[in-house]
């Protein structure tokens, strides 16, 4: 093909002035130029930074089980843990599901001891705080209109 296109660019060299057959090498030569620049790579710009997706996570979490969701039926409430449907009184690993919440799994081992597997286990829930509502005298004086 590269031969085929010295060719042509040839003839319309020599020729003086580009004819038919000009036009067409030059549209092929065109053609060339614009393929190897869309043939470039394009980056994803949401794709996230070389190495992210590479981390590992610590050995402690992935070799415990992990909690994916929770799910209240109409018999109960179920829990995806590591692929697997479970429910309470279904064997789970070493031990056994004894309950389920809506953040949590909790097995019963064979010496009874219980592990707590939680959907995220570096958040910690905490009841709400009721505050009472503030009376104009409490707020601060960059918040109250002129006149107030």
């Amino acid at each position: 093909m590269a031969q085929n296109l010295r060719q042509l660019m040839v003839g319309v060299l020599d020729a003086g002035r580009p004819g038919a057959a000009g036009r067409t090498a030059l549209g092929l030569v065109g053609a060339v130029f614009a393929a190897a620049v869309h043939a470039q790579a394009l980056v994803d710009p949401t794709r996230p930074p070389a190495g992210w997706l590479a981390r590992a996570a610590p050995a402690a979490e992935r070799a415990a089980s992990s909690v994916q969701t929770v799910k209240t039926s109409k018999t109960g409430p179920v829990a995806l843990v590591d692929g697997q449907v479970v429910k309470i009184g279904d064997p789970l690993g070493e031990g056994r599901v004894i309950r389920i919440t809506d953040s949590e799994v909790v097995l019963q081992r064979a010496g009874g001891a219980t592990e707590v597997m939680k959907i995220h286990p570096r958040v910690e829930k905490h009841p709400a705080v009721h505050q009472p509502e503030a009376s104009v005298g409490d707020v601060p004086a960059p918040l109250l209109r002129a006149g107030e």
